[in-house]
């Protein structure tokens, strides 16, 4: 084992506080890489079908190249949502019916995948991550390659007042955050 992989799994262990879980990450020897991406997400979903084009579509323009999607006993029309980004190769997905999916998803993520990318970023469906200077995530990301993780300061954006889910993006109706 590297000296990358013993200090990533001893981040991850380290890592429990301030009510986030991270897992114990798979770890994956240098010499095996083949990476294929620069920039990847691993997500779980569950009957949010109406939604995942956006969330795809958004990532892929802030840099994005692949997608590793875990879906969690969805009841909705999904597969029709996925089929043009699995069709393209953009999308990876699947079923993953174990209650909870996390961290289980995660760690096949981790264990299947991890040698495939240079960052993986473990999002929810409702997630976005945005750059704030219009850059491309990929580009920030290149400033940090001597770190193994990132932890993002992130921002509850709540309901924007609205009493029942308007139609449209998530995007341009849900504006309002908490300071």
């Amino acid at each position: 084992m590297t000296d990358l992989s013993h200090s990533v799994r001893d981040w991850f262990r380290r890592t429990r506080s301030a009510g986030r879980q991270f897992f114990r990450a798979a770890s994956v020897a240098v010499e095996e890489y083949r990476i294929r991406y620069d920039l990847t997400a691993c997500m779980k979903f569950k009957n949010v079908a109406r939604y995942l084009p956006e969330w795809i579509e958004f990532h892929q323009i802030v840099g994005f190249q692949h997608f590793y999607l875990y879906n969690n006993n969805s009841t909705d029309d999904y597969i029709e949502a996925l089929s043009p980004y699995c069709d393209e190769g953009s999308v990876t997905l699947y079923e993953w019916p174990q209650t909870p999916a996390f961290p289980k998803a995660d760690q096949h993520c981790v264990a299947h995948h991890g040698n495939e990318a240079r960052w993986i970023a473990f999002l929810d469906d409702d997630e976005f991550l945005f750059p704030t200077r219009g850059e491309n995530v990929r580009k920030i990301l290149s400033r940090y390659e001597p770190y193994p993780a990132l932890a993002v300061h992130w921002f509850m954006f709540g309901s924007s007042g609205h009493r029942r889910r308007p139609e449209g993006l998530i995007l341009e109706n849900y504006l309002l955050r908490a300071k």
